[in-house]
């Protein structure tokens, strides 16, 4: 039986359920991250790359993007691409944080900072010149060293208030 264990990265410390990381473990770690840090590099200036580029190296072919559970909140690869390209495009300046990750076999969970300043209207809120600061939640499942789906959950609410400057 697999022992979930939390791995806090700003510190780059490793915790497992009452005993020490061993090498499988940390194994583990560096294996689940070597998938998803390109993943997350899209979402990261100056890291960002070509979009397609790191789908192709990173994301199965039958990947599945979950904002939702309804069928217009559940896209495929080729739908995912233009979305990230054009938040990338929008907030040109974003940064994304892995602040947790979490490993249990072929899932990764990892909390989240999304920190950007759009150059333009953003879900509806006018361009303020404002930025944003937000908490993320993303459910990651892994097969063969690629992403084949992701759940995910932003506080774009939140975003959107420090935008309004509320």
């Amino acid at each position: 039986m697999k022992i979930c264990r939390r791995a806090v990265l700003a510190g780059s410390i490793a915790i497992t359920s009452a005993r020490s990381v061993s090498a499988a473990d940390a194994g583990d770690e560096q294996r689940v991250r070597s998938v998803i840090e390109p993943w997350y590099s899209l979402f990261t200036i100056p890291g960002r790359g070509s979009v397609r580029t790191v789908f192709d190296r990173v994301v199965a072919h039958d990947f599945i993007n979950y904002r939702g559970e309804l069928p217009s909140e559940i896209s495929d690869r080729e739908a995912t691409i233009p979305f990230i390209e054009a938040l990338a495009g929008l907030v040109p300046d974003m940064r994304f944080e892995i602040r947790e990750l979490l490993i249990a076999g072929e899932k990764a969970v990892v909390r989240g900072r999304a920190i950007g300043t759009p150059t333009g209207a953003l879900f509806g809120q006018p361009h303020t010149g404002r930025s944003f600061q937000i908490m993320t939640i993303d459910i990651l499942s892994l097969r063969a060293g690629q992403i084949t789906s992701v759940y995910h959950l932003e506080n774009w609410l939140d975003g959107l208030q420090q935008l309004r400057g509320g």
